[in-house]
C-alpha cells in the first residue's frame, strides 16, 4: 500500500498528536524554557523513539535504523560547520575583521542598516544561488559578528536573507526535484512557484529590517520607517528579477542572477537621492579614513571569502560552462561514483508495514564537491596565499583549532540528537501522517495551509529539497482530489520548504556554532519562527486566491 494511503488508514487525532509531540517538545524546550539544542534534542529523540515504538510499529531494528540514518546525515552538516568556523578563525587570527569593517563602513557610508541588508541579506542570497545546504548562513554570520553585530542577530539576518533563493538556488536543485516528483510541466511550474516567492522576498527584507531595529533601538519600527526605501526596493527588485529569470531564462540560474541584481542595486543604493542615509558621525569618520600604516588592507583581509566564491563558482557552474564552451564538466568528474561515499542500507519495514526501500548507497556524500570540502579547500588555498605573500602569522593553525574546538562539541551533540529525532520520525512515517492529517482537516481551505506542510518538511530535514522529496507528490495529489490547481499547490510546497529553512533547528545549530553561541538556538528560532509563520499566512492567503483561478 502506498505510504500516503497507509498513513491515512492509521490516522486519528491521537496518532496525529503523537507524531507531532517530538516537534512540540523541541519548540517548548528551546523557545520557552531556553534549553540548549543538545539537551532539547536528546529529550525529543527519546520521545520520538517512544512514540514510534508505541504507536507506529517501531522495533529495535527500525528505531536503530532511523537513528543511524540521522547520524549519517550529520557528517555532511558538520563538515560545513567545522569549515566555516575555521575560515572565521583564520580571518580573526590574521586581524582582518577591522579592515573589513572599515571598508564596508565606507561603502555603506556608515549606515548599519545598509550593512544588514546588503552584506547580511543580499550577499548570502547570491551565494545560495550556487551553494546551498546552509553554507551561505554559515559563511555570512561570522562576517557580521566580525563587523560588530550581535551574534544572535548575525544568525537571524542571513537566515532570513538567503531563503528566498533556496528553491531556485544551488542550480535549481530544489525546483528540479519538485518538477521530477510532481511530473508537472516545467514552464507553468516555474511561473507559479516564482509567483509565490514575490511576497515572500519582500517580507524577508521587511523582517530583516524589523529585527535589526528591535535589536538596536528596542522598537522594530524605527528602522522600518527610516529605511523603507532600502528594504522595499531590495525586496521588490530581487523578487521581480527572480520571477523574470525563472520564467524567461532558466530555473537553474535564476537565483544566482537575481542575487547578482541585488548586489548591483546594493552598490548603487547608498548613493541614491531617494534613500537619505542618516550617517552616524563617528562611524562615518572611521569609515572614511584610509588604511593606517601596518593595518591589513580590505582585499587581503577578505581573501578567504574571495577564494570561497571563486572555488564555488568554478565547481558548481562548470556544468553550464561545459554546455557553453564544450570544456570538460569538472563537477560531473568530481562527482563520479568512485568519489561518492555512503553505507549500504537494507529495506526497513515497520510493524505498520511502512516501508523504507533498500539503498546500495544511502544518501551518498559527494566527497569532492560537498560544501564542507570546498570550504576546507578554500581555507588551505587562503593559508597558502597568505604564506606566499609573507603575511601568514605564526601560530595561526593553533589559533584556528582553539576557536573551532571551543564550539564544535556542543554543536556536534545538538546536530546528532536532532538528526536522530528526524531520522526516527521519517523512518516510521510520522511526518507523512502529519501532512495527511493536516490536508484532510483543512479541506476546501487547504491552500491556506499547504505551505506549512512544506515548512514542516524543511523543519524536520533541514532542506527544501528533502521537503519536496517528502511531500511534492502528496501536494499534487491532494490538489487534484480537491479540484484545485496542482501548479499552485506545488508552488506552495516549495515556498514553504524555503521558509522552513529559517527556523529549522539543524540549520540554526549550524549557524550558531559558527559564531560561538551554541546553546542559544532558542533565541534565534523564537524570531525566525514568528517570521516564518507570518510569511506562511500571507502566502497561504495568496494560494487560496489563486487555487481556484489557475487551471
Amino acid at each position: 500500500m502506498p505510504a500516503i494511503e497507509l498513513m491515512e488508514s492509521h490516522l486519528s487525532l491521537g496518532t496525529w498528536l503523537a507524531a507531532l509531540s517530538p516537534i512540540l517538545i523541541v519548540l517548548v524546550l528551546m523557545l520557552i524554557l531556553r534549553w540548549s539544542g543538545a539537551k532539547a534534542g536528546a529529550v525529543a529523540w527519546a520521545c520520538s523513539i517512544a512514540v514510534a515504538g508505541l504507536a507506529f510499529g517501531g522495533n529495535p531494528v527500525t528505531l536503530a535504523s532511523g537513528s543511524a540514518k540521522g547520524l549519517w546525515e550529520t557528517v555532511f552538516i558538520l563538515a560545513i560547520i567545522w569549515g566555516a568556523m575555521s575560515i572565521y578563525g583564520l580571518i580573526h587570527g590574521m586581524g582582518g575583521f577591522p579592515a573589513i569593517s572599515r571598508a564596508f563602513s565606507r561603502v555603506t557610508r556608515g549606515d548599519r542598516l545598509l550593512q544588514v541588508l546588503i552584506i547580511g541579506m543580499v550577499f548570502p542570497a547570491w551565494l545560495q544561488g550556487v551553494l546551498g545546504f546552509g553554507t551561505p548562513v554559515a559563511v555570512t554570520a561570522p562576517l557580521l559578528v566580525g563587523l560588530g553585530f550581535n551574534p544572535v542577530l548575525a544568525v537571524v539576518i542571513p537566515a532570513l536573507g538567503h531563503c528566498w533563493t533556496i528553491t531556485f538556488g544551488s542550480l535549481g536543485s530544489s525546483f528540479w526535484v519538485l518538477q521530477r516528483f510532481t511530473g508537472l510541466a516545467e514552464g507553468p511550474l516555474a511561473l507559479w512557484s516564482a509567483v509565490m516567492f514575490i511576497p515572500m522576498t519582500v517580507m524577508v527584507f521587511f523582517f530583516g529590517t524589523y529585527y535589526y531595529s528591535r535589536s538596536t533601538h528596542g522598537s522594530g519600527w524605527v528602522e522600518v520607517r527610516r529605511g523603507w526605501f532600502a528594504w522595499l526596493s531590495l525586496g521588490v527588485i530581487q523578487a521581480t528579477a527572480l520571477f523574470l529569470f525563472s520564467v524567461a531564462v532558466s530555473p537553474s540560474i535564476s537565483g544566482f542572477l537575481a542575487g547578482f541584481v541585488g548586489l548591483a542595486w546594493g552598490a548603487i543604493l547608498p548613493r541614491t537621492r531617494l534613500y537619505r542615509v542618516h550617517v552616524d558621525k563617528a562611524a562615518d569618520e572611521a569609515g572614511q579614513g584610509g588604511e593606517a600604516a601596518g593595518q591589513m588592507s580590505f582585499h587581503l583581509a577578505f581573501l578567504p571569502y574571495y577564494v570561497i566564491v571563486l572555488v564555488v563558482l568554478v565547481v558548481y557552474l562548470s556544468p553550464l560552462a561545459s554546455q557553453w564552451t564544450g570544456l570538460p564538466n569538472l563537477r560531473s568528474i568530481l562527482e563520479a561514483q568512485r568519489f561518492q561515499l555512503g553505507p549500504a542500507w537494507p529495506e526497513i519495514r515497520t510493524g505498520l508495514s511502512f516501508v523504507n526501500p533498500a539503498a546500495a548507497r544511502y544518501s551518498p556524500l559527494k566527497v569532492l564537491t560537498m560544501p564542507g570540502t570546498l570550504i576546507f579547500l578554500s581555507l588551505a588555498v587562503s593559508m597558502a596565499l597568505y604564506r606566499a605573500m609573507g603575511v601568514l602569522k605564526p601560530g595561526i593553525t593553533r589559533h584556528i583549532w582553539e576557536r573551532v574546538s571551543r564550539t564544535a562539541v556542543p554543536a556536534t551533540l545538538t546536530l546528532m540528537t536532532l538528526s536522530m529525532m528526524a531520522g526516527v520520525m521519517m523512518e516510521h512515517g510520522m511526518t507523512t501522517l502529519l501532512a495527511v492529517g493536516t490536508a484532510l482537516a483543512a479541506g476546501p481551505v487547504y491552500p491556506l495551509f499547504a505551505n506549512y506542510i512544506g515548512q514542516l518538511g524543511a523543519f524536520i530535514t533541514g532542506s527544501n529539497t528533502a521537503s519536496n522529496v517528502l511531500f511534492a507528490t502528496f501536494q499534487r495529489d491532494t490538489a487534484l482530489v480537491l479540484g484545485i490547481s496542482p501548479y499552485v499547490a506545488a508552488g506552495l510546497q516549495t515556498v514553504g520548504g524555503a521558509i522552513g529553512n529559517i527556523h529549522c533547528p539543524l540549520n540554526v545549530v549550524l549557524a550558531t556554532s559558527t559564531v560561538g553561541i551554541p546553546g542559544r538556538e532558542g533565541e534565534v528560532i523564537s524570531q525566525t519562527l514568528v517570521a516564518g509563520l507570518l510569511m506562511g499566512l500571507v502566502i497561504g492567503c495568496l494560494g487560496l486566491l489563486l487555487a481556484r483561478l489557475v487551471v
